[in-house]
């Protein structure tokens, strides 16, 4: 019987759909390859989805990702994926659970997917940072910290070729190549666990800078229960894990959310981290509901009130979503911040969105991230032509002047639910545009940078980062 995967790398590959078409006589700086399975078998799946990936490949590799469905047993899947990967020396992978996927086949929900990348001038360093739910910011530290002591560089190759690009490029473009960046995977959150993913973020600058490219997302689970991670065969949880990347080849990042801002806005007149009690010196639940023209009970419902009732929350929840019923309707929040997100504008003069997603004592917000006193709130909206074209334009910003061989996402669960069927014909559509392999998944939360700024993590937002063939030294070859 032909397995799940191998269906579709039968029905759906077209071309060398997961790597670019290039003349295969030619020898390439990266390869990588895109697996996937939906194979009710958890141990089947993962084996599935990383022999594939693999395979699409071509080559030895030596870097991998996966991102799966909470469905599966994830103990039995990650055995499956370590069976293929066991073949390989100096083969590091990491992964998470997520409420859905992102692969080359469009966004699913019920699957395992995987990427490995195979390339000589890229270097791999992962560490792991526990006990996030108690000590976020000395998680995110030691994972820093790992990951920084176990990358280990080539000190022939790797500092000929910047001494390469130094001798040919202009200095334009010298000063802006960053063979450097960080990927980033934290718990999220879960209806008894309270997000503490910004504190992690936190911790992991203190180690490798403020001004260091960081970008990745929080695991999910669309029964906002438990989640996982994955490093090398083993599952963790109140885990962070980060991935130092050394490249002499091009990276580039992007973030676009397509939301803009309305006209109205609200200045946070007390707040105490990510609690803000006041907008305008009035209670900020009510405040935000005049602005919206709604009334505080088709923001807010009363069943939602997770701190006092969890179990019976998540309960509710998982039974929903057994049935099929959308979860996401359950909770008006977030329906409303969905539709019209607030919105901090930057330096630069864009906006970025700040998501509340639970109300205390019935008119304070609380916001995934800390929101300061005199913070300018803006209520956004979006188009829906301007949300589906999202994902295509960070694609391009990251991708700008380079051979594109590798793009990964992460992107908002909610902005998976704004989008609603057409989540699905976005991947897609961008799959056939970009001629290149695509893997990432729908997060609690995104981490990114743009210009020149420090990362931070956001919310309804489409954070790419793409891979290309050029080596640092070529014309067009520095990061942007």
């Amino acid at each position: 019987m032909v397995g799940q995967a191998k269906v579709y790398y039968l029905s759906h590959d077209h071309g060398l759909h997961g790597g670019i078409k290039m003349d295969k006589n030619q020898e390439k700086n990266v390869y990588a390859g895109v697996g996937i399975s939906k194979n009710d078998d958890p141990y089947e799946a993962g084996k599935e989805a990383a022999e594939m990936a693999v395979m699409k490949c071509g080559k030895e590799p030596n870097f991998g990702l996966v991102f799966t469905s909470s469905r599966y047993k994830n103990k039995e899947l990650v055995k499956g994926i370590q069976k293929i990967f066991d073949r390989y020396n100096n083969f590091k992978w990491v992964g998470c659970t997520a409420s859905a996927q992102i692969s080359n086949y469009g966004a699913t929900t019920d699957s395992c997917v995987c990427m490995v990348i195979s390339s000589k001038y890229l270097r791999i360093g992962v560490g792991i940072g526990k006990n996030t739910d108690v000590e976020p910011v000395k998680a995110g530290m030691e994972a820093g910290k790992q990951a920084l002591s176990s990358l280990e560089i080539d000190k022939n190759v790797d500092p000929y070729i910047q001494y390469l690009a130094m001798k040919k490029l202009p200095i334009s473009e010298v000063v802006r190549i960053k063979p450097y960046s960080v990927l980033l995977l934290t718990p999220g959150f879960t209806m008894q666990k309270p997000s503490r993913d910004s504190e992690i973020l936190y911790g992991l600058t203190k180690v490798v800078g403020k001004y260091m490219p960081i970008v990745g997302g929080a695991a999910s689970n669309a029964e906002l229960s438990e989640t996982y991670l994955f490093y090398n065969g083993e599952v963790y949880q109140d885990t962070s894990i980060v991935v130092a990347l050394m490249h002499d080849t091009k990276v580039g990042f992007s973030m676009e959310h397509g939301y803009v801002p309305t006209g109205k806005y609200a200045m946070v007149t007390k707040s105490e981290n990510n609690i803000v009690y006041e907008l305008d010196g009035k209670p900020a639940l009510d405040r935000y509901a005049v602005l919206l023209n709604k009334s505080t009970k088709d923001i807010w419902s009363e069943k939602m009130q997770m701190e006092k009732f969890p179990i019976v929350i998540n309960t509710m929840i998982k039974v929903a979503s057994k049935l099929g019923k959308d979860v996401m309707e359950l909770n008006p929040m977030a329906i409303t911040v969905g539709k019209n997100p607030f919105g901090v504008r930057d330096v630069h003069g864009d906006y970025w969105l700040k998501t509340p997603f639970h109300v205390v004592d019935k008119k304070y917000l609380k916001f995934y991230e800390d929101i300061p006193k005199n913070t300018l709130l803006y209520i956004m909206e979006a188009a829906e032509n301007d949300l589906m074209n999202a994902s295509k334009k960070a694609f391009n910003d990251a991708a700008k002047d380079m051979d594109v061989v590798v793009a990964i996402f992460f992107e908002c669960a909610l902005r998976k639910w704004r989008l609603g069927k057409n989540a699905d014909k976005v991947i897609k559509e961008l799959s056939d545009f970009s001629d290149c392999a695509i893997v990432g998944f729908y997060s609690d939360g995104e981490f990114g940078a743009i210009k020149e700024e420090s990362s931070n993590k956001h919310s309804i937002t489409s954070v790419c980062m793409a891979f290309g063939n050029n080596i640092l030294h070529e014309i067009g070859g520095a990061e942007k």
